[in-house]
């Protein structure tokens, strides 16, 4: 059995059947398993079904809304044609994730109660 520490505080416990074939296990995902979980903040380890922690879920996106190109003045097409080649090559030298995390990004963190309570009070910190 190998342990594996993931991003966001949780613990996954992966085994592999004896004879090594086949897909790994994640202990967990059924209802006698456990999942080990501990704290974003201080890294106290959680207990499931005792209510003592809090999962918080964060969404951030870039503004939704268009530009306003009412009264824009675009130029001619070969600004407009520099422009975009501009932006095509500053995007090929950001990976994938950086891309992403400009325009969408998503996050869970399990609190125990002591942190929540300071988080929830200043979530900007």
């Amino acid at each position: 059995s190998q342990g594996s520490r993931c991003g966001l505080g949780v613990f996954f416990f992966i085994s592999r059947r004896p004879d090594r074939r086949g897909p790994a296990r994640i202990s967990g995902m059924g209802k006698s398993d456990h999942v080990h979980l501990f704290c974003h903040s201080c890294g106290s380890q959680l207990e499931t079904g005792k209510g003592n922690f809090y999962v918080v879920r964060i969404e951030a996106f870039a503004d939704p809304t268009g530009p306003d190109l009412v009264d824009v003045d675009l130029g001619d097409e070969a600004d407009v044609n520099a422009e975009f080649n501009r932006l095509l090559d500053q995007m090929r030298n950001m990976s994938e994730r950086e891309l992403m995390d400009q325009v969408y990004r998503r996050l869970t963190m399990h609190l125990c109660g002591s942190c929540y309570r300071r988080w929830i009070e200043n979530p900007a910190g």
